[in-house]
């Protein structure tokens, strides 16, 4: 099954937990000795469920705050103001993430956080960087696939039935326009209706039903 774009953003923030977890241990060491586990304890508070908690087992929420708020103390001499700006806007990206429906995150917010993913896990050199880059690369192609418009596609004098079962769509000529109709979940709502972005829609058309793209 295809993931959304909810779907894929959590992916990768479980990827920038794998990675930030170690780097952010090993520089609280560095700054504050025998004193990093306390210090860490005391940010998130004696109350706080994480406080006693080791900071490679913090999600990316938490560990994304304390860099925010620890960066002059301890990650201004290791990370560029560019990384800087990358934690700051991961942060947020997790909050939308976290609070907004998966039928409101689009393709272009999807891939930007994709995008930040990947250049901070690459900023640390975490292993997870390259599948990261992978799956930002991939977001990508569906985004900017361009429809098929090979002799495949054109068949001038021909009618082409819709193949989602159920829908009375006939295009006269050509296939032209199957995309925007394919895109549209109001328009078939019991084909795939966990599949909400357009693009996915579309490659899921593409992958389902490759034959109705041959000329005959």
């Amino acid at each position: 099954m295809i993931p959304n774009n909810k779907e894929r953003v959590g992916k990768a923030l479980e990827l920038l937990e794998d990675g930030l977890g170690p780097f952010v241990e090993r520089q609280l060491m560095n700054a504050y000795g025998e004193e990093a586990h306390s210090r860490a304890g005391q940010f998130r508070g004696p109350g706080h469920r994480l406080a006693n908690t080791p900071v490679t087992q913090w999600d990316a929420y938490p560990l994304l705050k304390l860099m925010k708020d620890t960066w002059h103390d301890v990650f201004r001499n290791v990370l560029s103001p560019e990384d800087r700006n990358l934690v700051h806007e991961l942060y947020g990206q997790r909050n939308k993430w976290a609070h907004q429906k998966s039928s409101s995150f689009s393709s272009g917010d999807a891939y930007r956080a994709l995008d930040s993913v990947s250049r901070l896990l690459g900023a640390i050199a975490a292993p997870q960087a390259s599948e990261a880059e992978n799956m930002k690369a991939e977001l990508g192609r569906l985004i900017y696939a361009q429809p098929l418009r090979s002799e495949k596609y054109k068949a001038g004098g021909k009618e082409y039935p819709c193949p989602i079962p159920g829908c009375q769509k006939v295009f006269s000529g050509s296939r032209g326009g199957w995309d925007a109709h394919i895109a549209s979940l109001e328009k078939h709502p019991k084909w795939h209706p966990e599949i909400d972005d357009p693009y996915d829609r579309k490659a899921r058309f593409k992958t389902e039903f490759s034959g109705w793209f041959t000329r005959g």
